[in-house]
Parts: structure tokens; C-alpha cells; sequence
């Protein structure tokens, strides 16, 4: 009776699929040959443009991609789909035109689209050579789902996936021009922890207990590179209180699957000690908004943390107030007297909030929701050091607007 159902439904579905890719045929037949075109085909080559095979798959994959946004009701068809392909127990699903891997331990990882970041790697040092050694500046990549120690991806889909590859070839290439980097693959290698401790299950975040160790990465780093001397203590472990969410946690990717994926628990450190910081904040809506008061006041933002909503509006770093354009914090306290300027992205959120118990001044800037580049930034706040901390996610889907 259940394999009759199952199949009934497959077919259903199939029928449905067939009927809405017709249409998206039907609505954009000039978009098709566009899509075949070799200057489209080459974002997807996977190897040289003379090779015939190699040539043919990536127009294959260009046209798919177009279709699969041609598609009405796409999204909605890609989500049922994830869903009925995680029942099934598949550990790749297919989301709309991307692919997403259940690891061993059940977390969920989008395989990288991209397979070359060379021109990111031109605009850091681009900007790296605008500052003309004004202020030290470190790059920062962060390499998400997998650490040195930790999960690595499963045996076979290297061929698939070529994260780490091309997070090799862009250190390289930025090492090679003299650019100062750390790769985020060595900060958890010699804690003992999990990827089941450090990330969460169904989004593509690090938790608030990653980004409190990955601080400390941090804040060593900026005392090694100005001769500052922030104070490591006040970001460790145990001098935290660690605050639980009051509702299940379904991430960006779990929402893909629905109810197929399993909630998690969302908590967030915050510190135990006196405090006292006053945030200024360009959001993503164009207001500008201000608090004042102790970390848990001014930074941390109870009425996020404390939502029902799934996914990233809950998550540590939106909790932690700074997923939106420019962000500026300010230690009213006893402190070392620095500026920080991190260009970043939501990986690197929880870290600017903590390294503002450390340093007068914490500037930050996710380009992708304001107006201002990292240079007129630069250029506003005169920082004593400069991190660009970007994750993989990042530099594939968007502008780093860096210049």
C-alpha cells in the first residue's frame, strides 16, 4: 500500500514538474539560447575551453540553471522536492539548481557552485595595495562546514565539491602577492570539539560558541600585528554565561527540507562581567539605530534571539545585532584604546560583537546592505588595522565592494 501511494505521488509529481518546465519553456524561448552561449557556458566550465566534453557539460549546466529559474512556483518546487529526497533517505538532495549534502553526522552543506575565486583574490589585493601599508591589514577566509580535525567531506565528492581546493588556490594566490591571511580551518584543530559542538545542524552558521573561540583567534592576531594589548581574559570561556533560546532553531537550510529536518537548540554566551557599550547601527532597512548600556542591552538583541521565527533571524549573529550594513561599537569601559575596522559577513558577526570587549572601537561593514565600500569607510573611521573576513559563501554570491 505505502510503495503504491509513494509511486502514485512520484508520478504526480513528475507530471507537475514536466507541465511548469513547459511553461518556463514556453515564456522565455530566447533565454534558452542565450544560456547555450559560450560566454554564459564559461562560468560553469570545469575545465579547459578547448575540451569539447568539457565545453558541452558546462553548456548543459548553464541551460539547466537558466530553466530551473524559468520554472513558476520554482522555489516552492525545489523545496517540495528537498523535502521528498530527504525522506527518502538520500544523502544529496537537489535544491532548485543546487546541491545540498547531508553530512555523516546529519548537518546539512551546500556543495560550492563556483570553481574559481581568482578575481576575488585580485580585488583583496587591490585594496590591500590601496592602503599602501598605512595600517596593518589581514585577510581572514572562512571555509564553511569543515575545520582540521573535524568532519570532512565524504570520499568521492571532491570531484563534486572543490571548497577546500579553491580555498587553497586563494590563500595561495593572496600569500604569493604578500597578503597577510588566516585560514579559518586552523582555529578549531587543537580544541577537541565536534562540528556537532562548534556548528549548527540545519544552517550555515557557525554557532555562538564557534564565534566566541574564533575571537580569541582574532584578538591574538591584532595584538601580534599593531603591538596592542587586548585583554584575552575577557573573552574566555568562563567568564560567560551561556543563555538558551526559548524556541527550536530551524536554520536557512533546514527550511529547504521542512519538516523532514530536525530543530535544533539555540544558545549565546554573554558575558559575566560589568560592561558598558553603546552601538550605532545602519540597518538593513536604511534607519539608524542606537543603544547604550551593558553588552546584554546594547549589543545583544533579546527580541531576535527570543523569536519564534525559524531560520537566520535567530540565529547567534543576528542576536548578536550586527547582520546589517554598518556597524559601530563603542567600549565606554577601561579598554585598549584601538580601532578595528572587519569588513565581513554573518560568519563573522559574533566576532565583532566580542572583540568590543576588547578594543575602544569596533567598526564593521557587510557591503551587501549598504551603500558605502570598505575604502569610504576606511576612510571615515581612520582604523589602527583593517580585517577582511569573508566567508566561502560570500565571495561565490556576491560584490565584495571593497574599492
Amino acid at each position: 500500500m505505502q510503495r503504491g501511494i509513494a509511486t502514485v505521488l512520484a508520478v504526480l509529481f513528475m507530471c507537475a514538474l514536466f507541465a511548469a518546465l513547459f511553461i518556463g519553456i514556453g515564456s522565455d524561448p530566447g533565454g534558452i539560447l542565450e544560456s547555450l552561449r559560450t560566454y554564459h557556458a564559461r562560468g560553469y566550465l570545469r575545465g579547459s575551453a578547448q575540451d569539447p566534453f568539457a565545453m558541452a557539460q558546462a553548456r548543459i549546466l548553464s541551460l539547466d540553471n537558466h530553466l530551473s529559474g524559468s520554472l513558476p512556483l520554482s522555489n516552492e518546487l525545489g523545496e517540495l522536492n528537498a523535502s521528498f529526497q530527504f525522506a527518502l533517505g538520500k544523502n544529496t538532495v537537489i535544491s532548485g539548481s543546487e546541491s545540498m549534502l547531508r553530512l555523516s553526522n546529519g548537518q546539512l552543506y551546500y556543495i560550492a557552485k563556483e570553481k574559481d575565486l581568482s578575481k576575488r583574490a585580485e580585488e583583496v589585493i587591490a585594496f590591500r595595495d590601496w592602503l599602501d601599508g598605512r595600517v596593518p591589514f589581514l585577510f581572514v577566509y572562512v571555509h564553511p562546514g569543515f575545520f582540521n580535525g573535524g568532519l570532512q567531506l565524504p570520499e568521492g565528492y571532491a570531484d563534486i565539491d572543490r571548497g577546500d581546493e579553491m580555498a587553497d588556490e586563494l590563500l595561495a594566490a593572496l600569500r604569493e602577492a604578500g597578503v597577510d591571511t588566516m585560514d579559518s580551518r586552523t582555529f578549531f584543530e587543537d580544541t577537541g570539539l565536534t562540528n556537532d559542538d562548534l556548528e549548527y545542524r540545519t544552517d550555515r552558521h557557525w554557532n555562538c560558541l564557534a564565534g566566541l573561540l574564533a575571537t580569541r583567534r582574532f584578538a591574538e592576531a591584532i595584538n601580534e600585528r599593531t603591538g596592542a594589548s587586548l585583554d584575552l581574559a575577557r573573552l574566555d570561556l568562563s567568564r560567560f554565561e551561556l543563555k538558551t533560546a526559548p524556541w527550536p532553531f530551524l536554520g536557512s537550510y533546514g527550511e529547504k527540507i521542512g519538516r523532514n529536518a530536525k530543530t535544533e537548540t539555540v544558545g549565546i554566551y554573554l558575558p559575566a562581567y560589568d560592561t558598558d557599550l553603546s552601538r550605532h547601527t545602519h540597518e538593513r532597512s536604511g534607519e539608524y539605530t542606537d543603544r547604550t548600556g551593558p553588552f546584554e542591552e546594547s549589543v545583544f538583541r533579546a527580541d531576535l534571539f527570543n523569536s519564534q521565527t525559524n531560520g537566520v533571524s535567530n540565529n547567534s549573529g543576528a542576536a548578536l545585532g550586527v547582520t546589517d550594513g554598518l556597524e559601530e561599537l563603542v567600549n565606554r569601559g577601561d579598554c585598549e584604546d584601538l580601532t578595528i575596522l572587519i569588513v565581513r559577513d554573518s560568519f563573522s558577526s559574533p566576532i565583532c560583537s566580542y572583540l568590543s570587549l576588547t578594543a575602544r572601537r569596533v567598526v564593521s561593514i557587510d557591503t551587501r546592505w549598504d551603500d558605502l565600500t570598505a575604502r569610504q569607510v576606511f576612510e571615515m573611521y581612520e582604523p589602527d588595522i583593517v580585517i577582511v573576513s569573508l566567508s566561502r559563501l560570500m565571495m561565490e554570491n556576491s560584490e565584495l565592494r571593497l574599492m
